[in-house]
């Protein structure tokens, strides 16, 4: 993997040990989200499925076929999980 980035080394660093590096110690931050590591998120209510929808609404082959409905298309608003 190093090479492939151009990095002369990598660190393969742990989700608590990351939390750790950056607290300091008169901190007022009792949390720290991880949600983009870890998949739990803060809100408590995004699903796998709920992700899996975000996903294909927002895919290429989705934004072609949005685009290939010409000016007379609706916009649709999505709403959370």
């Amino acid at each position: 993997m190093a090479r492939i980035i151009g990095a002369d080394w990598l660190i393969y660093q742990d989700l608590p040990d990351l939390v750790r590096a950056v607290q300091h110690h008169d901190s007022q931050v009792t949390e720290f989200d991880t949600s983009c590591f870890s998949g739990e998120y803060v809100t408590g209510d995004v699903s796998p499925e709920y992700l899996a929808r975000l996903q294909a609404e927002r895919s290429d082959l989705a934004k072609s076929q949005r685009n290939t409905q010409g000016s007379g298309a609706s916009l649709r608003v999505v709403g959370g999980p």
